[in-house]
Parts: C-alpha cells; structure tokens; sequence
C-alpha cells in the first residue's frame, strides 16, 4: 500500500505541475480539471501520510502545496476553478511552482504524467 500511494501522490503532484494544456489532457472531457487535479492530490496526500513518513523538506514542500490549494477554496474564490482560469490565473501558476517544489524536494520526474488511471464515469445527464 505505501508504494501505490506513494506513486498515486507523485503523480498528483507532476499532474498539478504542468501547464494547463497538458493537465486537460490527463482528464477526459466531460470533467473539471481543476477540481480533479485538487481533490487527487489531497486524497493522495491524506492516504500517503497515513502510511508513509517524510522528511522535513519534503513534509514542507507538501504543506505548502497543500495550504495553497486551501486558500484557493471556497465560495469566495469560485472563479479559480475553471479552465480559463488553469490556464491564465496566477494562483495556479503559483501551484505549478510549489508542485515543482515538491517534486525536486522527493526526486521525481518533473515530465507530464500519463493520462489519469482513475475511471471517470459519464453520467446520463452529461451525455
């Protein structure tokens, strides 16, 4: 379990980590890219630090990243979460950087990931 965490939580990161072009392609379609890119990395980083241990650069690196996707959350700050704004706004390239924090911080590869391994599901209504 810790290694498939560990490998899920990178490919969060590197995911948050590309420019908005890329990041759409990781997705299909019919869903918000925005969204899916933080709510991944939050539920990989939750499963992560419940089985693995980091050290200080990189829990600190991770936090960062985190309590920035924080603060973009939120009523207030709806307009973040669109894909004009991946694609334009600079609290997103703020999140690239820190991404790129993290990955240096664990050694990974800063290189787009492969498209997402989840499976993403249509509803009727989308159709």
């Amino acid at each position: 379990m810790p290694s498939y965490a560990l490998r899920r939580l990178e490919w969060s990161v590197r995911a948050l980590h590309q420019p908005a072009g890329i990041q759409g392609e990781l997705f299909p379609a019919f869903v918000a890219v925005a969204d899916e890119l933080a709510l991944d990395f939050d539920h990989w980083l939750a499963v992560a630090e419940g089985h693995s241990t980091f050290g200080p650069t990189q829990h600190s690196a991770l936090q960062a990243l985190s309590r920035k996707l924080d603060d973009m959350s939120g009523d207030d700050h709806q307009i973040l979460w669109s894909l004009e704004a991946l694609v334009a706004a600079p609290e997103w390239l703020a999140i690239r950087q820190l991404a790129g924090a993290v990955l240096e911080a664990f050694g990974w590869s800063a290189a787009p990931p492969p498209p997402s391994p989840d499976a993403f599901v249509q509803s009727r209504s989308d159709a």
